[in-house]
């Protein structure tokens, strides 16, 4: 992860310290390749807040392609690090050690309304890798938004339809009334043996049926 060894690189170049002295950084010294220890990983809760005043957000919001009947649409960013799963193709499990890092569901919250409302957001995207691994987690965060009154709509960066499986019909229901409008379900194959060979966990049936409960809840 960069977010302290991408500042400690600048400091390096401004002469304040040393590139050995860096964790988590590959250099070239001519032909040599130079590795130093790798950097452990953040505590996601200690992470400051995004500094929206750096940027001029207006030029990022936007009518989406999957929310098509809101017309301010952000992406706000993530919510959590990580994924505990161990599919073939994928590089999390190696750079974050297969290891799911939440930030706690009410500083989320506030996180959320606070983006929506400073920026009169209809509708906003979550790149969370996995958001849904802690059903508790993830229905405390809809029941906080409900509570907040956000009317918006939302969608994530992707979930698995095992772990979709594994939330109540009701959970489900309290999801839709927070916003959810679509889930984007890593099907990757619907051919079992390609599935298996990618170490992916899941099977065709499984995506099928997720989809089945999406469409019973009128989430796309």
């Amino acid at each position: 992860e960069g977010d302290l060894t991408f500042l400690e690189l600048i400091e390096s170049f401004q002469g304040l310290r040393e590139l050995n002295g860096i964790e988590g950084i590959y250099w070239k010294n001519g032909s040599e390749i130079m590795e130093t220890e790798g950097r452990p990983l953040l505590d996601v809760d200690e992470l400051l807040p995004v500094p929206w005043e750096l940027v001029n957000v207006e030029a990022y919001i936007h009518r989406d392609m999957y929310i098509q009947d809101r017309r301010r649409t952000l992406d706000i960013g993530q919510t959590s690090r990580g994924c505990p799963f161990n599919c073939g193709f994928c590089s999390s499990a190696s750079i974050r050690k297969r290891r799911w890092r939440p930030v706690n569901s009410e500083t989320t919250v506030e996180q959320i309304t606070d983006v929506v409302r400073r920026f009169n957001l209809d509708g906003f995207w979550l790149r969370d890798d996995e958001f849904y691994i802690n059903r508790k987690r993830s229905n405390e965060i809809f029941e906080g938004m409900i509570q907040n009154e956000l009317d918006v709509s939302f969608y994530t960066s992707g979930t698995r339809c095992d772990v979709f499986a594994r939330a109540t019909d009701d959970e489900i229901k309290t999801m839709k009334q927070a916003g959810a409008h679509t889930l984007k379900f890593g099907a990757e194959s619907g051919n079992q043996r390609v599935l298996d060979l990618m170490t992916k966990g899941i099977t065709v049936e499984q995506t099928l049926e997720a989809n089945r409960r999406c469409k019973k809840h009128g989430i796309t």
